[in-house]
Order: C-alpha cells, then structure tokens, then sequence
C-alpha cells in the first residue's frame, strides 16, 4: 500500500502538482494536527506523495487544483531480487 514511501514524486499519475502538506490551501485537512505522527508518516513540508496510515491503497497527496481534492500518485513498486547468496 506504499505507506513505507518516502521518496520524492510529488505530482499525481495525472500529472497534478501536490499539495504541500504543511499547506491548507487549496484543501483543508487534519493530516499535520499532531507533529509526532506526521513525522512517523514522513510528511512535513513538502509535497511529496505518501500514504499515511496506509488509509488508500497507494501513495497519494492533495492536490493544487480547487476542484479536485485529492489523486493517486504513480509510484513503482521495488521488484524484490535475489541476492548473489540467493538469500
């Protein structure tokens, strides 16, 4: 469900800017009210895609259009290889 993500894709699949999360303009919501879990969510400020409580079911954020409130975002999954030992 992408809520370990912590990389840096900060627009949707659609191609949207996000939404700083620190940001309540252009969608208000509650997602930074206690700094601790944001933290451990990995938002801050920036506009990063992420998941929080890996509450959808891929990494996502608000966006910057006032009519659209939020959209996934197309992050590719790792592809779980081998090491050389075959562990």
């Amino acid at each position: 469900d992408g809520r370990d993500y912590r990389g840096t894709m900060n627009f949707t699949a659609k191609g949207v800017t996000c939404q700083p999360w620190n940001e309540q303009w252009p969608h208000q919501h509650t997602e930074m009210a206690d700094p601790l879990v944001a933290a451990r969510e990995g938002l801050g400020k920036h506009n990063y895609c992420r998941n929080p409580g890996g509450r959808k079911h891929r990494p996502w954020c608000y966006t910057t259009l006032e009519k659209t409130r939020w959209q996934y975002c197309e992050i590719r999954s790792c592809r779980k290889t081998k090491s050389k030992r075959g562990v």
